[in-house]
Protein backbone atom coordinates (compact mmCIF):
# COMPACT_ATOMS: atom_id res chain seq x y z
CA UNK A 1 0.00 0.00 0.00
CA UNK A 2 1.20 3.28 -0.78
CA UNK A 3 0.07 6.94 1.01
CA UNK A 4 -0.73 9.87 -0.08
CA UNK A 5 -0.60 13.43 1.89
CA UNK A 6 -2.94 16.12 0.59
CA UNK A 7 -2.17 19.71 1.53
CA UNK A 8 -5.06 22.01 1.70
CA UNK A 9 -5.25 25.74 0.19
CA UNK A 10 -5.59 27.17 3.57
CA UNK A 11 -1.55 25.12 4.90
CA UNK A 12 0.45 28.28 5.07
CA UNK A 13 -2.58 29.72 7.36
CA UNK A 14 -2.68 26.19 8.77
CA UNK A 15 -0.34 23.84 8.72
CA UNK A 16 -2.56 21.20 10.61
CA UNK A 17 -4.78 21.26 7.36
CA UNK A 18 -3.61 18.23 5.78
CA UNK A 19 -4.24 14.36 5.32
CA UNK A 20 -3.09 11.31 4.32
CA UNK A 21 -4.72 9.00 2.31
CA UNK A 22 -4.20 5.36 0.81
CA UNK A 23 -3.78 4.89 -2.68
CA UNK A 24 -3.19 2.41 -5.72
CA UNK A 25 -1.35 4.83 -7.49
CA UNK A 26 -0.72 8.51 -6.50
CA UNK A 27 -4.27 10.85 -7.49
CA UNK A 28 -3.57 13.91 -9.58
CA UNK A 29 -4.72 16.99 -7.42
CA UNK A 30 -8.11 17.12 -9.43
CA UNK A 31 -8.62 13.45 -8.08
CA UNK A 32 -7.69 13.90 -4.81
CA UNK A 33 -10.57 16.60 -4.59
CA UNK A 34 -12.91 14.20 -5.64
CA UNK A 35 -11.81 11.82 -3.77
CA UNK A 36 -12.22 14.08 -0.38
CA UNK A 37 -14.73 16.14 -0.95
CA UNK A 38 -16.03 15.54 2.40
CA UNK A 39 -12.69 17.41 3.40
CA UNK A 40 -12.07 20.05 0.81
CA UNK A 41 -15.85 21.13 2.04
CA UNK A 42 -13.96 21.65 5.19
CA UNK A 43 -10.54 22.37 4.60
CA UNK A 44 -10.98 24.24 1.25
CA UNK A 45 -9.40 22.78 -2.15
CA UNK A 46 -6.50 19.85 -2.35
CA UNK A 47 -3.12 21.88 -3.97
CA UNK A 48 -0.55 19.43 -3.97
CA UNK A 49 -0.21 15.68 -3.45
CA UNK A 50 3.46 14.39 -1.80
CA UNK A 51 4.47 10.81 -1.16
CA UNK A 52 5.01 10.22 2.15
CA UNK A 53 6.66 7.08 3.68
CA UNK A 54 4.69 5.01 6.01
CA UNK A 55 6.78 5.43 9.09
CA UNK A 56 5.74 8.91 8.66
CA UNK A 57 2.31 8.26 8.52
CA UNK A 58 2.39 6.66 11.99
CA UNK A 59 4.03 8.94 13.04
CA UNK A 60 2.54 12.10 12.16
CA UNK A 61 -1.01 11.32 11.66
CA UNK A 62 -3.90 9.79 13.62
CA UNK A 63 -4.04 6.00 12.77
CA UNK A 64 -5.85 4.27 15.18
CA UNK A 65 -8.44 3.73 12.10
CA UNK A 66 -6.12 3.19 9.44
CA UNK A 67 -7.41 -0.31 8.18
CA UNK A 68 -10.92 1.63 7.53
CA UNK A 69 -9.92 4.18 5.67
CA UNK A 70 -10.77 3.61 2.09
CA UNK A 71 -8.62 3.38 -0.67
CA UNK A 72 -7.86 5.67 -3.53
CA UNK A 73 -7.38 4.06 -7.13
CA UNK A 74 -9.29 0.52 -5.82
CA UNK A 75 -12.43 1.65 -8.63
CA UNK A 76 -10.07 1.58 -11.14
CA UNK A 77 -8.75 -1.74 -10.87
Amino acid sequence: MKYYELIFGNYKENPDWSIVIKGIRKPTVIEANEFCASDVAYYGEVTEVFDISEDDVYTDFHTENIDNWPVFGLDCL
